[in-house]
């Protein structure tokens, strides 16, 4: 038995509203389990017929979709947090919430849409110089959880909120190099460069990554004009256009689709996404 898509709605900003400030999505998801009593631990482990966990991998990423549409959270990549639209509508509904639950399933479809249909993607930005690589090898991309002294940079924290079906760009050496699917939601693993990075922490956020590498590197130098220089919240650029320090960065589909659309991006051949056209313009509007 699943919550109703639209039941999901209050809840989650009630516990966004509770934390006071951003969540990790994988907090939120399990403070917003509290509010349906009746969803079980088989529901929980029901996979759809594309192998996605339904509650946690695809109808609360979904309701955060909504919620974001709505304007009512912020859009944030890797970190769920209320827009003060949000904490306006849930101070005028909540009172009025109740659980509502799909009981059959044709009550799932209708409320929430085909099984079959994956949340909208999170688009990143990942740095990872040397070590591209091995993780290229390895199909994961890790980041530790801890500085030396205890600290927690937003560029390592980001992995944690790496969701399936999000889609990266990896950057190495001065050009862009693949583009990559996450295969699974971040998880807590071992270090797998401990013999190379004893300064780092045993434990890190990792998650599972298909790298589809391009014909040939994409140089900075052919970026397109003006490219650098997007608005992108937490993004890889500095006010400069310069690719900042750090792991991974916020992205999103208009970057993506400005940089994979230019007519000499080396799109890889097998990567299972759509070729972008160049719909976007960095001096427009999206041409829908």
């Amino acid at each position: 038995m699943f919550p109703r898509r639209k039941s999901i709605w209050m809840p989650l900003l009630k516990v966004l509203d509770e934390a006071g400030g951003p969540l990790k999505p994988s907090e939120a998801i399990e403070r917003v389990e509290r509010y349906f009593p009746e969803l079980n631990d088989e529901d929980k482990k029901y996979t759809t017929p594309n192998g996605r966990l339904r509650w946690s991998e695809h109808d609360v990423p979904w309701a955060r979709y909504d919620l974001v549409k709505a304007g009512l959270m912020l859009k944030t990549p890797g970190k769920w947090q209320i827009s003060e639209d949000g904490d306006a509508h849930l101070k005028a509904q909540w009172d009025t919430w109740t659980p509502e639950y799909a009981r059959t399933a044709l009550e799932r479809s209708i409320s929430t849409g085909d099984d079959d249909d994956p949340p909208p993607a999170t688009y990143w930005w990942v740095n990872q110089g040397q070590s591209y690589e091995s993780k290229r090898d390895g199909e994961y991309i890790w980041a530790p959880l801890h500085t030396k002294n205890g600290a927690t940079p937003g560029h390592w924290d980001r992995v944690s909120g790496v969701l399936p079906g999000d889609i990266l760009v990896h950057y190495s050496n001065g050009a862009v190099r693949a583009i990559s699917i996450a295969e699974g939601a971040a998880e807590q693993r071992d270090n797998p460069h401990a013999s190379s990075h004893k300064a780092w922490e045993d434990k890190g956020w990792a998650a599972t990554v298909h790298y589809y590498e391009l014909r040939e590197p994409y140089g900075r130098e052919m970026f397109p004009e003006g490219f650098r220089r997007m608005d992108i919240p937490d993004g890889p650029f500095d006010r400069t256009g310069q690719v900042k320090q750090g792991y991974l960065w916020g992205f999103s589909e208009e970057a993506f689709q400005i940089l994979t659309g230019h007519p000499q991006f080396p799109w890889p051949l097998e990567v299972p996404l759509d070729r972008p056209s160049e719909r976007f313009s960095t001096n427009s509007a999206p041409v829908l």
